[in-house]
């Protein structure tokens, strides 16, 4: 059990099928993710809390202005051409995994590793007008870094974002 709720499988679950927008709710208490979907997902102005995973979805899905926070592994993990903006994302095991696409305008805080993570060696990540501050406390491979890239180019900073420590 998560924060004392009981924990059925599953919040949204529906992978294989495209084109589906969740909005305006509140997703708490599952043992897998909340939201686990395919390809063209939108998750817009939802709390996702309290689970074991947040959010899973493939390609081309968005996720806006949502508050995603105590999940115990990540808060949201996407695939290829995703965009994450304008989201509070914090104290959660991971923040925000992609393959590629933007987070922009996002407050990621207090998430035991990294605030952005590239998924991939061939990831290509924009981000941009995010506050990072505190994630990695542990210095999880990188000594408290807030943004982790698995090869050179991978991670392309958009300026401004403000990171403590250093991006």
């Amino acid at each position: 059990m998560l924060s004392g709720r009981a924990e059925a499988d599953f919040g949204i679950f529906g992978p294989g099928v495209n084109n589906v927008m969740i909005m305006n709710g509140f997703i708490e208490g599952f043992k897998n993710p909340a939201i686990i979907g395919h390809d063209a997902w939108i998750v817009e102005n939802m709390r996702i809390a309290y689970n074991n995973y947040g959010i899973k979805l493939e390609n081309y899905a968005r996720v806006l202005r949502s508050t995603i926070t105590w999940n115990a592994a990540y808060a949201i993990n996407c695939g290829n051409y995703c965009h994450v903006e304008g989201n509070v994302i914090s104290d959660n095991y991971e923040a925000v995994h992609i393959d590629s696409g933007t987070v922009l305008g996002n407050t990621i805080m207090h998430n035991k590793t990294f605030g952005i993570i590239a998924n991939s060696a061939s990831s290509k990540i924009g981000f941009g007008n995010n506050t990072l501050l505190f994630n990695n406390f542990m210095g999880a491979g990188g000594g408290n870094a807030q943004v982790h890239g698995y090869s050179a180019g991978a991670m392309m900073p958009l300026q401004p974002n403000a990171c403590s420590p250093a991006c």
